[in-house]
C-alpha cells in the first residue's frame, strides 16, 4: 500500500476557502486514474473536518492534523479522538515537526497520542525527524531512535497495521533543500532496523514508512520512489489540487 498524506495545515481558514478547494479537488479527481493501491488522505483544519467529510471525492480519505490522548475532559482547546472518529476521520498525524518545534511536543506525548488514535481504530501517522543542529552534531541516529522507541513503546505488534511513520527532516521543511535519495534510504533502513528489533521482521513489515519535507511531483523519484519509501507526507504542494494529484499519479 502507498500513501499520500495531504497536510493542509492552518490554511483554508474560512468556509468559502474550504469549498473552493474542495470544488477544485473534485474536478481534478475526475480527470485522474485511481487505484486502491494508493491511499490519498486529506487533513484539513479541525474546525472544517465535517465539511471536508461531506465533500471529499469518493475514494479520498479524511485525516486529522492532531489529537489529544484523552477522549474527553477539562482540556481546553484540544481535539478529542472520539470527535475525530465520529466525524469520519481514518488517520491522524501525531507529532508533526511544527508541533514539536512550535509547541514543544515531547516524544512521550506523541506516543500517548498515537496510542489513543490506534485504540479508536484510526491510523496513527507518527512523524519523526532531526533538526539541522542535531544533524550537524551527528545526533540524527540517537534522535530518531529515541523518537521511534518512545512513540512505539506501548504499541503492540497486532496494532502495527494502524501505524504509519513519516520521516520529515526538520531542516528540509518549508525550504527548497532536499535530502539525497541515499540519505533518505539510509534513514528508512534505520527505521526498519529499529522496528525489526522490537517486533521482528514479519510484524515490522506492516509499518509503512513515508517521506515528508518540501515534497513536489518533480522530486517524487528522488525522495520517494528511488528511496523505496511507501509514500509521502505533503505540505505546501497539497494546497494546489492539481499539484497534489500529480504527486498521487507518480505512485500509480
Amino acid at each position: 500500500m502507498k500513501y499520500v498524506i495531504a497536510n493542509l495545515k492552518m490554511n483554508f481558514v474560512t468556509a468559502r476557502e474550504c469549498d473552493q478547494y474542495l470544488d477544485a479537488l473534485n474536478q481534478e479527481w475526475q480527470k485522474h486514474k485511481h487505484s486502491d493501491a494508493v491511499k490519498l488522505i486529506v487533513c484539513p483544519s479541525p474546525l472544517y473536518t465535517e465539511r471536508f467529510a461531506s465533500k471529499l471525492p469518493d475514494g479520498v480519505l479524511l485525516g486529522g492534523q492532531n489529537a489529544f490522548w484523552e477522549p474527553r475532559g477539562s482540556f481546553t482547546g484540544e481535539i478529542s479522538v472520539l470527535a475525530l472518529q465520529d466525524a469520519g476521520v481514518s488517520a491522524v498525524v501525531c507529532g508533526h515537526s511544527e508541533r514539536r518545534g512550535y509547541l514543544s511536543e515531547t516524544n512521550e506525548q506523541v506516543g500517548r497520542k498515537a496510542n489513543a488514535v490506534i485504540k479508536n481504530k484510526m491510523t496513527a501517522i507518527v512523524c519523526i525527524g532531526e533538526t539541522v543542529e542535531e544533524r550537524d552534531n551527528e545526533e540524527m541516529i540517537l534522535v530518531i531512535t529515541e523518537q521511534i522507541t518512545q512513540a512505539m513503546e506501548n504499541i503492540a505488534a497486532e496494532q502495527l497495521g494502524n501505524v504509519v511513520i513519516a520521516y520529515e527532516p526538520r531542516w528540509a521543511i518549508g525550504t527548497d533543500v532536499t535530502p539525497s535519495t541515499q540519505d533518505i534510504m539510509q534513514v528508512r533502513i534505520m527505521i526498519q532496523k529499529i522496528l525489526i528489533k522490537k517486533y521482528g521482521a514479519e510484524q515490522a513489515s506492516k509499518v509503512a514508512i513515508l517521506y515528508g519535507g518540501s515534497v513536489k511531483a518533480s522530486l517524487m523519484d528522488e525522495v520517494c520512489i528511488s528511496a523505496d519509501m511507501a509514500g509521502v507526507l505533503v505540505g505546501r504542494e497539497s494546497l494546489d489540487s492539481k499539484e497534489l494529484l500529480k504527486i498521487v499519479d507518480k505512485l500509480l
